[in-house]
Parts: structure tokens; C-alpha cells; sequence
């Protein structure tokens, strides 16, 4: 038997595939086998005999080999090793036989142990002949002790260690970023390190950093990742500013101080829809507040919580709020209100005051107003509001009225949207001067009764020489437009569709003149100008008024201007005007509408419709006409040569058209002979001689063309006007169709 071989290792890459292993040296025993696998992610694991792996060739001086119960992962490396224990156990006795196998496995086992401690030997770290350093043969070398003496070898960990300290403390060779200098320009040189910026993850990493060491640092976010952050210098000057959580962070005595402009998140406000605000966001007023007011910015495109309303003040000592509210860039930016108590509001602004506004904001779910103007105030009273603005901002949810006013002048809103409240879209209350709304919008995403707030889109009281223009109402459970106490105020392109009540709803209201000088309580001045109502009456049929309702209350009369206006109905709202003067009288001046429904009216109720003033209906006869002695005869006009008050002829009588109150009447009749006796003519409304002198006139004989002009009668849609001639000639005596026997009705009102 012989050792043919010098290696006693073999090395082999495994390939997922592949299970036997040959090898070519010799052992003498399975178990002197080490076996180890080193898989493809470097982890490394010595195989049981037998369960993992099988071996043949013990003995053999050609070798033998490894055959794996599995295909080995790859690429991976397995390692066969021949590993003895250092032990001889053979005894060959004096005097016996000369046993020549087993003297040369002796041998061969003693041959073998040379050959591992060599194979040993040859692994460790050396240093070649003549050379003065070790060869690690480029492998890594682990598990090393850090250096302690100056020449002791270096580790991984000692270096960074090294590097870091160098950079947190400025102390170390030359070229570091704490010694190398520059020139900015001025006689004085700078050092780099005064440029870069220390990175912080958050506020809490922030506040464990060491001010001697950094004097600017780059906070990556505030509280939550992606929100907050930014650049602070140290203010090496400032020993007094107290900590804000947001532009000021105090750490020990040193101030450092937030570079640009802020917005909420720098406070800590997080917009992830989970977390609460209220904290961050008072941090951030507070400091607004004390710069004298200012913008709060919340960046859009995210939604902010809150568990309590968020209240305004007047700022001390200026008397005003100063302050403004708006989302700033691509996107919404949400203001939830959903977490907050039962009767709490959205945002409430305390008066007095004023000078405040809220822009690019949508408002949700307070569990009471939306947005509350003048919250807190009694009505009438002391506290007003004056420079307030809403713009392009959507209130929606609230559990009472989206966005509710009391007691402000100047205010202003402009493309605000209120809807799908529990109560009013908008409610104005107490005293309003100088408002102006510009497309707003009270209603619902869906038509009623499934959308919509539950109360008006609009409810206005107390307002005067104020203005809406392009608004509209649509979709709401109650009236679309509720208009008490006030005048001077034009609605001016404004809509009502699909409303459950009224398109628009005018009343004189006693419950509502608390606090209201008296020169508001009487509605005169209000006008509809370009309006538009279509399908409303919805909760019930042809009960409401498609487009305008009325009702006075206190012999407090209504007058209103209605110009240019449209209504358009379905089988449901076929009722335009529902009317009702019953305790105090309804006036309407109207001109140039398009009113296709018909009108409900109780009470003192007048329509005059300017567009017909100035306008005549002049009729003639078709033929001469007889009339008998001493009997009184209507003119029979049957030819209509003008008739641009757009009137009918119903026997022989013009019949007065929708709109038109006040008339004028003049009418000529043409006597066939000057015969003996006296001739009368005389004005008849519905039958019966107008009252009042000059409506008939008599002349005596001799006379064939006679003349007669009434003074003002007051008529309404329907009436009759109509001539009425008698002669005491003794015989019948004719009136002459010439152009001469006519009658001219005018329009004056």
C-alpha cells in the first residue's frame, strides 16, 4: 500500500445538478472525511455522513468519492477534506509475524498526518522568502481584534470610527472638510465644513446632535417621513427665542433657525389622513399670529385631521385676524374634521375682526358649520367682521350648514362650493352690507332627494346693497334661494334647478328682524336679473314655485325687480309664481322674462310688467255698426290693427294680458249724420263704466266725430276693457267704420 497523492483536499463548484464528487487521494476510514458546503449566498455548513452524503473508496489507493443525497445549489462550492485524528492504534508485538499490510496502513496513517499538518501549514498567512510582509493571497482576513498600538493592523470598524470622528469633530489631518480653506470672496477665508450640512432623519435625531460641532443641519422631515423638513443655521447671536417645535429648535443654549419660507409641516403637521393636528397646526398659528399675521400654508395634494375645530382671534392689539388659510400647490389639500366631538365646528372665526380668508381648501365633516364667520357673536350686537374672503374652497359633509355668516360687511366669496350639508349650503344672518358671492355654488353631487344639503342652497337675511353673480342652487331638499328682510341686492346671472321646493323664495319675516335697523325690514330693491329656474318642487308637485315664491308677514310689503329671467318646467313644476300678499302686498316690476308657468296669488298681489309699458292695442269695427235709440251699445271691434301689447278681443272688448297693471284708454266713434240729440261714449272694465271722471263723455247734436281719454285704470290679466255708445236721436243711428271709430289701449304700468 502506498500515499500516491501529496493533496489531501479537493475542491469542487456545485451547479444544482450535479451529485457525485470524485477525488484522488487515498483515506483510509469514511469517517476521516470533513465535508463541507458553501451555498450560493457564502453561508457555510459541514454535511452529516449518511444522511447527507454518501462515501466509497476507503482504502483505496486511487481515491474515492462523494456522492450528495441531493443536488447542491449553485453556484455554491463543496470542499472534501481528509481530517484524522492524531492517534496510532496499531501494536505489532516481539516474536510475531511480519504482518506486511499492516505495517504499511501504519505507515500510510502516519504519511497521512504529515500530509494534514502540511495542508494546514500551507493555509495560514506567510511571508515569502526575502520579503518583509505577509501575503494574505488575496483573501480576506476575519474575526481581527481592533488595533490598540500605533503599528497594530487595521480593521474595518477602526476606520470608520476613525472617519466619523473626524468629521463630527474637525480633528484629524488637513485635508478634511473642517481644515481645508477657501475664498468666498472677501478678505477673510472660509472653511468648508461651514458649507456642508449635517443630515438629520427627524426632529428627534435633530435634538441629539451637537451644537459645538454643527452649525447647519438638513432635517430630512419633521415627525413623519415626507412631511416638514429643511435647512437650520445656528444663530449664534440669538439667547432668547423660545423653542417652537417648528422655525426655532433650542438644544441646550444654542438656537438654530429654520432658512426660508414656512408652511405647516415645518411645525410637525403630517397630511397621511391618520394623524391628528391640532397640536402642530396651533404651533404654527401661534407663530403666524406674532408676526402680525400672515399665510398659513398647507401643502396640497394631502389630508389633514383634526380632533377639535380650529378657532381664529382678532390678533391683540391690531383688531384685526390677519391671517389666511390656503392649500398651496398641485392637488387638494383636505381639511377632515370627522374625528372632532359632537357639536363642534370646522373652522369658526371669532369676531370682531376681520382681514381673514381661507383659499384652495376643501373643508369635511364637522359635526356642526363648516365654516363659521362671526362665530360666537350675538346678533345685533357690538362684534361685526369687515374684509373677509372665501376662495375656491369646498365645505361638504357638515352635520349643520356649510358655511354660516353673521354680522359682516365686505365680505367676499368667490368660486366656493357648499354642499351636501345637514342644513343650509350658505347661511347669511343678521346685518350684511357690501357682499359679494361670485360662482358659488349651494348644492349636491346628485339630484334630490339623494343629494344636496338638507336645508337651502342659499338662505340670506338682513343683507343690503350687496350683489351675487353666475351663483346657483341646485339639488337641495328646501328651497333653492331663501331671501328675508333686505334690499338693494341684485342677483345677476344666478340658478335654481331641481330643487325640492322653491327655485327662489322672497319673504318678510318677523323672526327674523332681530337686530336689524329698520330700513332692512321692508324688501324693496331686489332684483333678478338673467335668472335662471328650471324643475324645481320636487318634494312636492306643482305645490311650490318652479321659479319665484312670495309671502308677507306683518303688513310689511314686498317689491321686487324681475328682468330677463327664464323658467322652464316639467309635469311637476308647472306653477312659476306663487304669491302670497296676505299681510302686507307683493309688487313685482317686470320686464323681459320668459315665464312659461302659471301663477298662484292670494292677497294684495301686483305684476307690472315694464316690458309693455309704451305698448298699444289699437282696435277698429269690421263694418258700420247700428245703434238703437236710448239703448246703451258696446262697440263691436273686431280688426285689430296694432297690437303690441299682445292683447285678445273677446266681444268686441280688449282683454288685458298677463303683466300689465295700469292702463290708458282713448277711443273715437264717427256719427253717420248730425242728427237732433245728444250722443255718449264711455269706458267699461269687465262690464261696468270704469269709476271716475273723464271715463265717458257726452255731446250734444250736430256733432258726427266724437273724442274721449280716460284717466289711469288699474286692471289685471283677464280684464275686459271695452266702449260703450247711446244716442236719444228717436231712431237707430249708425257709427261709421272710416279709421274714425277706434279704441287705443296703453300700457303704463
Amino acid at each position: 500500500m502506498t500515499v500516491p497523492t501529496l493533496n489531501s483536499i479537493a475542491e469542487f463548484s456545485t451547479n444544482g445538478v450535479t451529485t457525485n464528487f470524485p477525488f484522488f487521494f487515498k483515506f483510509l476510514a469514511n469517517e476521516d472525511l470533513i465535508v463541507t458546503y458553501v451555498d450560493p449566498n457564502g453561508v457555510s455548513s459541514t454535511l452529516n455522513l449518511g444522511s447527507q452524503y454518501t462515501v466509497s473508496g476507503a482504502g483505496n489507493d486511487a481515491g474515492g468519492s462523494i456522492v450528495t443525497s441531493t443536488a447542491l445549489a449553485g453556484p455554491g462550492q463543496l470542499v472534501v477534506s481528509r481530517e484524522m485524528d492524531a492517534y496510532q492504534q496499531t501494536s505489532l508485538r516481539n516474536q510475531g509475524k511480519f504482518l506486511a499490510e499492516t505495517h504499511e496502513d501504519v505507515f500510510d496513517r502516519l504519511t497521512m498526518l504529515i500530509q494534514q499538518g502540511f495542508s494546514i501549514f500551507k493555509r495560514a498567512l506567510v511571508r515569502p522568502f526575502g520579503r518583509d510582509y505577509y501575503d494574505a493571497e488575496n483573501r480576506i482576513i476575519s474575526n481581527v481584534k481592533n488595533p490598540v498600538a500605533p503599528q497594530d493592523a487595521a480593521t474595518k470598524y477602526s476606520v470608520e470610527d476613525y472617519v466619523s470622528g473626524i468629521l463630527q469633530t474637525g480633528a484629524g489631518p488637513i485635508n478634511n472638510a473642517f481644515n481645508v480653506l477657501y475664498s468666498d470672496g472677501t478678505s477673510v477665508g472660509t472653511i468648508i465644513r461651514d458649507r456642508l450640512a449635517r443630515s438629520v432623519a427627524n426632529m428627534t435625531e435633530f435634538r441629539s446632535i451637537n451644537p459645538a460641532i454643527f452649525t447647519k443641519i438638513n432635517l430630512l422631515c419633521h415627525t413623519v417621513k415626507g412631511f416638514g423638513g429643511g435647512i437650520y443655521f445656528l444663530d449664534t447671536a440669538d439667547t432668547a427665542s423660545a423653542d417652537n417645535n417648528g422655525t426655532v429648535i433650542v438644544i441646550g443654549t444654542s438656537r438654530y433657525k429654520f432658512v426660508g419660507v414656512p408652511d405647516a409641516t415645518t411645525f410637525g403637521v403630517v397630511g397621511d389622513g391618520a394623524t391628528m393636528n391640532n397640536v402642530a397646526h396651533e404651533a404654527y398659528y401661534a407663530w403666524v399670529r406674532s408676526k402680525g399675521g400672515g399665510t398659513l400654508n398647507y401643502p396640497a395634494g394631502a389630508t389633514y385631521k383634526f380632533n377639535d375645530e380650529l378657532l381664529l382671534n382678532p390678533i391683540s392689539g391690531i383688531g384685526f385676524h390677519n391671517i389666511i388659510i390656503q392649500g398651496v400647490g398641485i392637488g387638494a389639500a383636505i381639511f377632515d374634521f370627522s374625528a372632532c366631538a359632537a357639536g363642534k365646528d370646522g373652522i369658526g372665526v371669532i369676531g370682531w375682526g376681520g382681514r381673514c380668508g381661507l383659499r384652495n381648501l376643501k373643508i369635511q365633516y364637522a359635526k356642526a358649520v363648516g365654516v363659521n364667520w362671526n362665530k360666537g357673536a350675538i346678533r345685533g350686537g357690538v362684534s361685526t367682521m369687515s374684509r373677509t374672503f372665501m376662495e375656491n374652497v369646498i365645505v361638504e359633509f357638515s352635520g349643520s350648514h356649510g358655511v354660516q355668516s353673521l354680522d359682516s360687511y365686505m365680505q367676499s366669496f368667490r368660486d366656493v362650493e357648499s354642499r351636501n350639508n345637514g342644513g343650509n349650503g350658505f347661511k347669511m344672518s343678521g346685518f350684511h352690507t357690501s357682499f359679494s358671492a361670485v360662482r358659488c355654488w349651494g348644492g349636491g353631487d346628485a339630484a334630490y332627494p339623494v343629494g344636496g344639503n338638507q336645508g337651502a342652497g342659499w338662505d340670506v337675511n338682513g343683507m343690503i346693497y350687496s350683489n351675487f353673480q353666475s351663483c346657483s342652487a341646485d339639488g337641495n331638499s328646501g328651497p333653492g334661494w331663501v331671501f328675508s328682510n333686505m334690499n338693494t341686492t341684485v342677483l345677476s346671472g344666478c340658478g335654481a334647478e331641481s330643487n325640492g321646493q322653491e327655485g327662489y323664495l322672497v319673504r318678510s319675516s318677523s323672526a327674523d328682524i332681530s337686530g336689524l335697523p329698520t330700513i332692512v325690514q321692508n324688501i324693496k330693491g331686489l332684483i333678478f336679473d338673467g335668472c335662471f329656474a328650471v324643475t324645481n318642487s320636487r318634494s312636492s308637485p306643482n305645490i311650490y314655485a318652479n321659479f319665484l315664491g312670495a309671502s308677507t308677514a306683518n303688513s310689511r310689503n314686498i317689491e321686487l325687480v324681475i328682468r330677463g329671467c327664464t323658467e322652464s318646467g316639467d309635469a311637476s313644476s308647472t306653477v312659476a309664481y306663487v304669491l302670497l300678499g296676505n299681510s302686507g302686498a307683493i309688487f313685482t316690476h317686470e320686464q323681459a322674462n320668459s315665464i312659461s308657468g302659471t301663477t298662484t296669488a292670494t292677497g294684495t298681489v301686483s305684476r307690472q310688467n315694464n316690458t309693455a309699458v309704451g305698448r298699444t292695442t289699437l282696435v277698429q269695427l269690421s263694418a258700420d255698426q247700428s245703434i238703437p235709440n236710448a239703448t246703451d251699445t258696446a262697440v263691436n271691434f273686431t280688426v285689430q290693427t296694432t297690437n303690441r301689447m299682445v292683447a285678445t278681443i273677446s266681444g268686441g272688448a280688449v282683454v288685458i294680458p298677463s303683466g300689465v297693471n295700469r292702463i290708458k284708454v282713448t277711443a273715437g266713434v264717427y256719427w253717420a249724420s248730425s242728427s237732433t240729440g245728444s250722443r255718449t261714449i264711455r269706458f267699461q272694465k269687465n262690464g261696468v263704466t270704469a269709476p271716475g271722471l273723464p271715463q265717458q263723455k257726452s255731446v250734444s247734436s250736430g256733432v258726427m266725430p266724437q273724442t274721449l281719454t280716460s284717466a289711469i285704470i288699474e286692471v289685471a290679466a283677464g280684464d275686459a276693457i271695452g266702449l260703450v255708445a247711446a244716442q236719444d236721436s228717436t231712431a237707430a243711428l249708425s257709427i261709421v267704420n272710416n279709421g274714425s271709430t277706434y279704441m287705443s289701449v296703453e300700457v303704463i304700468g
